[in-house]
């Protein structure tokens, strides 16, 4: 439940944490009320069930704008659960540069085979946030490429690395066709890694990561 994961996010707080990854509910990635029998068993499946904005309200009471930022996790279309993300944010005055809505269509694709929604409604979604973050100011990220789903599904760091790569460059492509600037592109978007236990061999995909990014 929304006041679980306040709980929780607190306590991470409390821990010295200064980031926050909001993982939401299957349910909620997949745009259903937690009231609708297709949601029967999706409700409370690997994460929060965020459905309102009274349900992330807890959530954002407990962070501290000018101290913590917000990862939040989405289905392959974002703007719904990135509309309640903004405007439980800004109901509190806080800026939104700390914000990013993790919206990684490709790779969910790669994770279950299927998408509740076409990848072009879901590249519609991600530029639209781009636009709107431009348009008030916000350095907010509007997507991620993760490593994950390929890392979890027993690939090489080398397979991982380029996966990744792919999936950020066709979320660039997609933002400058729908009109966002490359350069504003290139900045909303965001990495996460998983990191296993050779320590020396993650930390060069790491570099090698940032350097690729950066050509």
């Amino acid at each position: 439940r929304p006041e679980a994961a306040a709980a929780r996010v607190a306590a991470e707080l409390a821990g010295g944490a200064d980031e926050i990854a909001l993982f939401v509910d299957a349910a909620s990635r997949s745009e259903r009320d937690p009231q609708d029998p297709r949601a029967r068993g999706a409700v409370g499946d690997s994460g929060a069930s965020i459905a309102t904005r009274g349900d992330f309200d807890p959530v954002a009471a407990a962070l501290d704008p000018k101290r913590h930022t917000l990862v939040v996790t989405t289905g392959p279309a974002p703007l719904p659960l990135a509309a309640l993300a903004i405007a439980s944010l800004r109901a509190r005055n806080a800026a939104l540069d700390g914000l990013t809505i993790a919206a990684d269509p490709l790779g969910a694709w790669a994770t279950s085979g299927t998408t509740p929604v076409s990848l072009a409604v879901a590249y519609a979604d991600i530029a639209a946030l781009a636009h709107w973050a431009s348009k008030h100011g916000s350095a907010m990220r509007v997507a991620v490429a993760s490593g994950a789903p390929y890392h979890d599904a027993g690939a090489s760091v080398d397979q991982e690395l380029g996966l990744t790569l792919a999936a950020a460059v066709e979320y660039l492509r997609a933002l400058v066709d729908h009109g966002v600037a490359a350069h504003d592109a290139a900045a909303r978007i965001a990495f996460s890694f998983p990191v296993g236990t050779r320590m020396f061999l993650e930390a060069a995909k790491l570099r090698a990561a940032r350097l690729a990014w950066a050509q």
